[in-house]
């Protein structure tokens, strides 16, 4: 496996497992305790020295990923549809020195701060409300009217699709683009099986 191969599968696997995420926490209004850290963690890392650093605990987001490959049963069109729209908005974000200088101030100002989890959760929604909000295209997240309304669940939704869109930052930065699905399915499958196993 070629460190970029492996790279561009963390990066595609973090995305993925941002949409389960979202898709749960929208549609139940809870989600895995660590999610949340890891979302944070992940996005105020602003120069990580290991890939790990930039995606964390990608479990989840690898068996998620295998199945949107190879589905089982049919293809989650939920996934599917995060997966193409986490990838436009962060092209969109890219094209825009302006937000990029903004996100990377206020995110070192962020991890600066001695702060619990819940206020940088707060403080990485309104980020993004500032900033990724802006851009033409959004993300668009169904669920449940109830949690949808919630603003506590509003900030926690947005740090998620956060980290998600730093996953695709990094796909993208070994190389990631939309033909690799076409010629590298086989490829990118057995690598993420094989990350699952070290684990």
């Amino acid at each position: 496996m070629s460190y970029e191969l492996v790279a561009r599968v963390k990066g595609l696997a973090g995305i993925c497992q941002a949409a389960y995420w979202v898709n749960r926490l929208a549609n139940s209004g809870a989600v895995e305790p660590y999610a949340l850290e890891t979302a944070v963690t992940c996005v105020t890392e602003l120069n990580p020295k290991h890939l790990d650093e930039a995606v964390g605990d990608i479990r989840r987001g690898l068996r998620v990923f295998i199945d949107l490959l190879y589905p089982q049963n049919d293809r989650d069109p939920v996934i599917t549809r995060y997966l193409g729209q986490i990838i436009s908005v962060r092209s969109q974000l890219a094209k825009s020195d302006t937000l990029i200088q903004i996100i990377q101030m206020r995110l070192r100002q962020i991890a600066a701060e001695d702060a619990d989890l819940d206020i940088k959760v707060g403080q990485l929604s309104a980020l993004y409300k500032d900033t990724i909000s802006t851009l033409p295209q959004r993300i668009q997240v169904p669920g449940k009217p109830t949690y949808l309304k919630d603003v506590i669940i509003q900030a926690k939704l947005r740090t998620l699709l956060f980290y998600g869109i730093r996953c695709a930052w990094l796909w993208h930065q070994f190389g990631g683009r939309g033909h690799n699905f076409l010629f590298q399915r086989s490829a990118m499958a057995n690598t993420a099986r094989e990350l699952l196993k070290t684990l």
